[in-house]
């Protein structure tokens, strides 16, 4: 990583530091219960990292995994596999997610890290063939309920696990970049509001986005 590079990134981390701090104060003034805000993991809430230098844009997203999927422990049912398969599938597929405004920015490389959930490779040879089918699942559920029910949510309680996937791309002119779309809380309706932090070679910023506004402008 050249020095430019890394003291961008290293701006970046200071103004999320301090932007989480800031919104942890105002909620802890209003007596909020969730005064630990921002410990990195509340349901609902997700962050978004903008970094531009130059052309290079890359963009970091991390958010608990129930926000994305539903659960945060090992995919163990058919149905959980294929939850996590596909979200890692749309996370994988960010022209889906983003969009850009002023200049065209080219994907260069796309990480989605759900390691947390899903080895289904080893879990699919576990399941019987027959053993998660729509209609055995409630007489499974129905017999094991009442003594396993209770481990279980102890067990799942306590597990917390984060999802982040990283974006890279090139774009044409980054210093006509005026702002990006961002298209996740659309696809993961758990996401009630997306914290962006945004840093470029001229400026820095943050905003909120929910359900009803998912534009960022890094510039005029």
């Amino acid at each position: 990583m050249n020095n430019a590079r890394s003291f961008l990134l290293h701006k970046l981390c200071i103004i999320a530091f301090a932007y989480s701090f800031l919104i942890s104060e105002a909620l802890s003034a209003k007596g909020s219960i969730e005064s630990e805000t921002h410990d990195a993991h509340l349901h609902g809430y997700a962050e978004l990292t903008i970094a531009l230098e130059g052309d290079l844009l890359e963009i970091n997203f991390e958010s608990p995994a129930f926000n994305i999927v539903g659960f945060e422990y090992k995919a163990k049912t058919r149905r959980e596999i294929q939850t996590v398969k596909e979200s890692q599938a749309l996370l994988e597929a960010p022209e889906r997610i983003f969009s850009f405004k002023g200049t065209k920015c080219n994907l260069k490389s796309s990480e989605a890290n759900l390691a947390n959930l899903d080895d289904a490779h080893k879990i699919l040879r576990k399941v019987e063939p027959d053993e998660y089918h729509e209609h055995d699942e409630h007489d499974e559920h129905d017999e094991h309920d009442e003594h396993d029910e209770h481990d279980e949510h102890d067990e799942h309680d306590e597990q917390h696990s984060q999802i982040s996937s990283d974006y890279v791309y090139i774009c044409d002119s980054g210093r006509k970049l005026t702002g990006l779309e961002i298209e996740l809380i659309r696809y993961f309706p758990a996401i009630h509001e997306l914290r962006v932090m945004w840093v470029t070679d001229e400026g820095q910023g943050g905003v909120n986005l929910t359900k009803s506004s998912k534009t960022v402008v890094i510039r005029q």
